[in-house]
C-alpha cells in the first residue's frame, strides 16, 4: 500500500517550476577592447563542449571580425564550471577547381548551428543593415580552423533567399538544416504576442521524414495561445530574447524562453526574467507514461503547454563571493551546451555591451 502511494505521489508531482543555476565562466575586463569580446547581434554555438563565438556588433556599432572566439568547457572545477579561451582567425581554403580562397564576409544578426566538428553559418545583415547578398552556407571547421562554402539548395527546390534575424537548426536523424525559431523532436516551434495581454505558441510537426513531409496537408500549423497578464503565468512580449530547448533526461522537453528587449519600447527597457514552457511528450519515455497517467487522474494535468518561471538555485560560487545573475539584457548569443544546459554570452543591456558568459543548467 505505502509502494502504491508513494507511486501516486511521484506521478502527481507537479512538472513545474523547472530549477536551473546559473554560473558566471568566463567574463571580459571593461576597458579591454582589443578582441571585442563585448558584443551583440552575434551567434554561440556548441562544439565539442566548446562554445564558439563569431560575428556581431561591437560597443562602437562596428562589425565584429570574422574570427572565432572559442570556450572550451572542462569538466567541472571544484562545483562551478571553468571556462579556458582561445581566439581562431579567420583561415581560407583554396577551391581546387576555381583557384579561389573563400573567407566569409563580416555580419550581425546571421544565423548559426553546429553539425558535427562544423558550425554552419547562414545569412545576416552588413554595415548598413541590408541583407547581405548571398545564397550559401558557411561551414567553419572546428578542428583544422578552415572555412569552405557550399550553395544551400532545399528539399522543395527553393534557394535560400538572404536574410538576417533567423534561426537554423541541424537534425542529426535526417541529416537536414531547419530554419525557424525552435526545433525539438521534428516540431517547429515559434512564439508570438497577440497583444499586451496574450500570446501565442505557433508549432508544426516536419514528419521524420520527406515522403510524409510531402503527403497532402501534411505541414500544418497549430496554436495555443497563453496568457501574460499579472493574474496568469506568462512570459511578457519582448524581442532579442532566446527561445532555446532543454531536457531533463527522462524524455521531459522545455522551451527556455529568457531575457530580451521590451517589445515596441523605444527606451532601454530589458528583461531579467527566464520562463520554461513544457512541451507535449513523445514515444515511450519515463515522461511521456507519466504524462498518459497524469491526464487520466482527476485534477492531474500533464502540464503540456504550460509556463512557469523557473526556480533558480544558488551554486557555490554564489554563495561564496561570485555574481549571481546576468542581469537583465537582449540581442546576444545562445545555444544548447547539452540536453541539460545553455551557454550565453554578451548582448546589449542599458549599460551598454555585455562582454561575459554564463551556464545555465537543469538542476
Amino acid at each position: 500500500m505505502a509502494e502504491a502511494a508513494g507511486a501516486a505521489v511521484a506521478v502527481a508531482r507537479p512538472t513545474q517550476p523547472l530549477k536551473v543555476s546559473l554560473s558566471q565562466i568566463a567574463t571580459t575586463p571593461t576597458d579591454d577592447a582589443s578582441l571585442s569580446l563585448a558584443r551583440s547581434h552575434h551567434s554561440v554555438t556548441v562544439i565539442n563542449h566548446k562554445a564558439c563565438i563569431f560575428g556581431g556588433e561591437t560597443a562602437y556599432g562596428q562589425l565584429c571580425t570574422t574570427d572565432f572566439h572559442v570556450l572550451s568547457l572542462p569538466a567541472v572545477t571544484n562545483g562551478e564550471p571553468v571556462a579556458a579561451y582561445a581566439c581562431y582567425p579567420a583561415f581560407a581554403m583554396q577551391d581546387v577547381e576555381t583557384g579561389k580562397t573563400y573567407i566569409p564576409a563580416p555580419r550581425t544578426k546571421h544565423a548559426a548551428c553546429a553539425r558535427g566538428q562544423f558550425a554552419i553559418i547562414h545569412g545576416g545583415a552588413d554595415a548598413n543593415g541590408k541583407p547581405i547578398e548571398e545564397t550559401c552556407l558557411w561551414l567553419w571547421d572546428s578542428e583544422s580552423l578552415k572555412w569552405t562554402k557550399i550553395q544551400g539548395a532545399s528539399q522543395i527546390g527553393k534557394t535560400l533567399t538572404p536574410r538576417f534575424d533567423h534561426h537554423i537548426f541541424f537534425d542529426h536523424a535526417q541529416d537536414i538544416l531547419v530554419l525557424h525559431a525552435a526545433f525539438v523532436d521534428n516540431v517547429l516551434y515559434t512564439i508570438g504576442t497577440d497583444s499586451d495581454m496574450s500570446g501565442a505558441i505557433h508549432y508544426m510537426d516536419l514528419k521524420s521524414n520527406a515522403t510524409d513531409r510531402e503527403k497532402p496537408e501534411a505541414l500544418v500549423w497549430k496554436t495555443v495561445n497563453f496568457p501574460t497578464n499579472p493574474l496568469v503565468p506568462g512570459p511578457r512580449p519582448r524581442e532579442g530574447g532566446a527561445l532555446l530547448p532543454i531536457d531533463t533526461g527522462v524524455g521531459r522537453h522545455y522551451l527556455i524562453y529568457m531575457f530580451g528587449k521590451e517589445e515596441r519600447s523605444g527606451e532601454k527597457d530589458y528583461h531579467s526574467d527566464i520562463w520554461a514552457v513544457q512541451l507535449p511528450t513523445h514515444g515511450f519515455t519515463a515522461a511521456a507514461v507519466k504524462d498518459a497517467i497524469r491526464d487520466k487522474l482527476p485534477r492531474v494535468e500533464s502540464g503540456e503547454f504550460s509556463w512557469a518561471e523557473v526556480e533558480l538555485v544558488p551554486t557555490e560560487e554564489v554563495k561564496t563571493e561570485g555574481k549571481a545573475h546576468p542581469g537583465p539584457r537582449g540581442f546576444f548569443g545562445a545555444g544548447s551546451a547539452s540536453g541539460k544546459s545553455l551557454i550565453f554570452w554578451g548582448g546589449d543591456s542599458a549599460k551598454g555591451k555585455e562582454g561575459d558568459g554564463w551556464l545555465l543548467q537543469v538542476q
